[in-house]
């Protein structure tokens, strides 16, 4: 199972190793083994419960916290999982996984000095292909696209990169593409990954968002449709509604913005500027102009203005 945990083959990993738990085995292995394999195979709910049965009989173990903190930052719980990736970085503070996945964390929320911090940290303790992906993320949100790039070019060509962060890597490099302008180059990228199998859940907002730039209404249409059929998160209902207001739908970008709002406090997301701006946007096409106004301010007073 460890073996086919190295060459990400997750459902190999759960099927080997969930006999070996149903047999009552209690050892660390299984469950972050069995846990890590059902987070990678989308079933987020099922992977929290195995970590959580893990601690109850390995408390404060810092890989068990760590893995817990991952599968809460996918279900868009970010405090409580820096809570829990903080105390194992503390526990664990040389090892550039557990850094890794920390960093992730305080940029999820927008702390992104604080990211890079953690990054710099892991890198010196020998963090690999996977640190530097999470770099990559963090030049991206400071817009430092050239850098960003780069980084991600360099591990999607590294020997012995692990398939998944290959793939990564491609789609942050579709995202460059995106932020830069580039939106037909961005959509052709995301749809060759699409076609490869290797399009995350998470990429299908941005896919059809730059579809929408791109013009592909019907693609678009079907991305949104897929995401939606998968727990969406702020960050996805948020891009929704940027294409609502593309698409001159102000009231329906309010509302996937109410949908947003209603999932996670905005103040504490890392995605303020992102709500303020596309809710002003919508308001103004609205000609609610003083609600506009403010909302506009509030973006235009935060850093990312």
């Amino acid at each position: 199972a460890r073996l086919h945990s190295e060459r990400a083959e997750w459902a190999q990993v759960e099927a080997l190793v969930r006999p070996i738990a149903e047999a009552g085995f209690r050892e660390l292995a299984v469950f972050y083994l069995l846990g890590e394999a059902l987070r990678q195979l989308g079933r987020r709910a099922e992977a929290r419960a195995v970590f959580e049965a893990g601690l109850e009989g390995h408390p404060r173990n810092a890989e068990l916290e760590a893995r817990l903190g991952c599968v809460l930052l996918d279900a868009d719980e970010p405090v409580k999982a820096i809570e829990l990736l903080g105390r194992a970085r503390r526990a664990r503070p040389r090892d550039a996984q557990v850094l890794t996945y920390f960093a992730g964390a305080l940029l999820r929320v927008g702390r992104v000095e604080e990211a890079e911090a953690q990054l710099a940290r892991a890198l010196l303790v020998g963090g690999g292909a996977d640190t530097r992906l999470v770099l990559a993320m963090v030049k991206l949100r400071r817009g430092q696209f050239d850098d960003a790039d780069r980084i991600a070019a360099q591990v999607e060509a590294a020997d012995g990169a692990a398939v998944p962060l290959v793939w990564a890597a491609r789609a942050l490099r579709a995202d460059v593409k995106l932020l830069r302008g580039e939106a037909r180059g961005a959509f052709e990228a995301w749809q060759r990954i699409d076609a490869a199998g290797h399009l995350q859940v998470h990429h299908l907002a941005h896919m059809a968002y730059a579809g929408e730039l791109a013009g592909e209404g019907a693609q678009v249409d079907s991305a949104i449709a897929r995401r939606l059929a998968d727990q969406p998160q702020a960050e996805d209902l948020l891009v929704f509604a940027s294409i609502a207001n593309l698409r001159k739908e102000p009231a329906r970008a309010l509302d996937w913005l109410d949908q947003a709002q209603r999932q996670v406090k905005v103040s504490n997301s890392g995605w303020e500027f992102d709500f303020h701006s596309a809710r002003g946007r919508a308001l103004r096409l609205l000609e609610r102009r003083d609600e506009a106004r403010q909302a506009l301010d509030t973006a235009c007073a935060l850093p990312e203005a």
